[in-house]
């Protein structure tokens, strides 16, 4: 797939990896999954987009997995003993985990939510997740920057009527403010639970994102509402 083409590049160009120090057994193939609890000795196994898997018989790196799921880059190398049930038995040589999360429900107008500018660079449904690639712009003299990208169901003035595709919005939260007004931008990637938000579910085709772009004050209606927008289906991203 070229999206996911796309995005391994990108992850290996600006994404910190955890990178094995052995210069002899350098990692040959990289694979955009979803690291799972497992019970094996390095206490993981990792799910492919696919529907594949791959059992890791070796680490070489110090990688403490979470108790969920987590989005990840593998970087590996296949190693030709079976490891049945998995698809692959591999040397694990690198990990860049990818910001996982799920989708908010908001429906009270208490609840606040964020508009400062972000852009949609790439999206698509992998995984059972609905992956983004963003730009915001930040604050880079800034230390310890703690900002907050979420995918949002607004459901403040009731639940949304749609025609073919579920509307969504990206949000994003900068923990500062910038000083020009304007910042350096940056780019990133997101993955978000689909879980009860499934297609077959909600009788949709797909999903619609809304964003306000990185101009977020001239990109929103009069509630305040993104108004740039992405539509991605399943069968759009199979192309």
């Amino acid at each position: 797939m070229k999206k996911l083409a796309k995005i391994l590049l990108f992850a290996a160009l600006v994404l910190p990896v955890l990178v094995s120090c052995n210069k002899d057994d350098e990692p040959k193939k990289s694979v955009l999954g979803t690291i799972l609890p497992y019970f094996n000795e390095v206490g993981f196994a990792i799910q492919l987009d696919n529907g594949e898997s791959m059992y890791p018989s070796r680490v070489h790196v110090n990688y403490q997995p979470k108790e969920s799921a987590q989005r990840a880059i593998i970087y590996f190398t296949e190693n030709n003993t079976p490891a049945a049930p998995f698809t692959y038995n591999v040397n694990i040589h690198g990990i860049t985990e990818i910001e996982t999360k799920e989708i908010e429900l908001v429906s009270s107008s208490e609840e606040e939510l964020s508009n400062d500018g972000i852009e949609i660079v790439e999206a698509y449904i992998g995984g059972g997740y609905i992956n983004i690639e963003f730009k915001v712009n930040i604050d880079p003299y800034q230390k310890n920057q703690k900002h907050v990208v979420s995918l949002v169901d607004n459901q403040i003035g009731g639940e949304p009527k749609y025609d073919g595709y579920y509307p969504l919005e990206l949000r994003f939260k900068r923990d500062h403010s910038l000083m020009d007004g304007k910042g350096q931008t940056v780019s990133n990637l997101v993955c978000f639970y689909i879980g009860s938000y499934n297609i077959d579910r909600l009788g949709c085709n797909g999903y619609e994102i809304k964003f306000t772009g990185l101009d977020s004050e001239t990109n929103k209606d009069p509630e305040g509402k993104p108004m740039k927008s992405v539509k991605i289906s399943p069968i759009a991203d199979m192309k």
